[in-house]
This record gives C-alpha cells, structure tokens and sequence, in this order.
C-alpha cells in the first residue's frame, strides 16, 4: 500500500497528487473527498485563522480535488 501526503487547500499539492495517481494506477474513476479537520474548542475560543484552515481543508479542498479529477 502506497500512502501520499499533501495539503488539499493547495492547488500545487493537489495537481501533484493527480500526477501521483495517475503514475500508480490510471485513471480515476471515482472520488471522494473526505479530507477533514475540526477545530477544538467552542466558537468562543476558536481563532480567525483556525476557522480559516478549517473552512480552507473541508470547502476549498474538495473543491480542488473534484476540479483538479473531474477532467478525467
């Protein structure tokens, strides 16, 4: 078993996972994006920037991955 790790809010990293599948195992067939995090704590002592990274890996990161397969 293969393993490859990357950050899915990063397009760069994204493309580079495309290109890793690609080489692995041919083309995609389906996807799913179950990348995620949480932030600990409450709404109250959650940080700006740890809302950001959370919405920025659970949103965004999808969003990339599907854009970055769903040519294929």
């Amino acid at each position: 078993m293969e393993v490859f790790e990357g950050d899915v809010s990063k397009s760069s990293e994204v493309t580079k996972f495309q290109r890793w599948v690609e080489k692995a195992g041919g083309p995609v067939r389906a996807i799913c994006n179950n990348a995620a995090i949480r932030p600990v704590g409450t709404v109250l002592t959650t940080s700006e920037e740890d809302w950001d990274r959370v919405f920025a890996v659970n949103v965004k990161g999808a969003f990339l991955v599907t854009k970055t397969f769903l040519p294929e």
